[in-house]
């Protein structure tokens, strides 16, 4: 009777497993610094921070996609961003809050194959760290595209309108990190 009872419970639960995505998340994080003599000097103050998503201290985002391609038992064949968030670090000058360099909208993409591709946006951040809305599934990029995503082979673009108080005060400067949740699937 046990043996029936266990293998009634076990049965849904073993068939419900067979309909995972197998997939492998990770945290990557990217640093940036916007100094006040970066953005266009005139309103509307605009400003765009480009760098490769493999020159950061240890290459994480590397890392990320090795221990990915272990974890599934081949390469990713597809790679989503699930959250970003938007992180002003203690070590800037003269700064201590978010609205302090940032006016209006943030956005964050990625340049694959020449093509510039939204990942997330955001209105107003403020505080010391801002969650950004997300939308980057590597479904709707194409295969050279998704090449250089896979190899690293990419830069991270941020992008936006900075305060008019932090371009004329001159002299400051924001070191921000941008933090991806990448997840990749088998």
């Amino acid at each position: 009777m046990k043996t029936t009872l266990l293998a009634a419970l076990l049965v849904p639960f073993l068939f419900a497993c067979g309909d995972d995505v197998v997939n492998y998340s990770a945290p990557v994080g990217i640093t940036g610094k916007l100094r006040s003599a970066d953005p266009a000097q005139t309103a509307p103050y605009a400003f765009t921070l480009s760098k490769n998503i493999t020159t950061e201290q240890g290459n994480p985002y590397g890392a990320f996609v090795n221990d990915a391609t272990r974890v599934l038992g081949q390469p990713p064949s597809r790679i989503a961003v699930t959250y970003l968030t938007l992180e002003l670090l203690p070590s800037s000058s003269g700064v201590t809050n978010l609205n302090q360099v940032f006016a209006g909208q943030v956005s964050v993409g990625f340049d694959l194959d020449g093509t510039a591709y939204p990942v997330g946006t955001a209105a107003n951040p403020a505080g010391a760290s801002f969650p950004m809305m997300t939308a980057f599934d590597s479904a709707g990029v194409g295969p050279a595209a998704f090449a250089e995503l896979a190899g690293g082979t990419f830069p991270v673009i941020l992008a936006g309108t900075a305060q008019p108080a932090f371009v004329t005060t001159g002299g400051l400067t924001a070191d921000l990190q941008t933090t991806f949740g990448f997840v990749a699937y088998k």
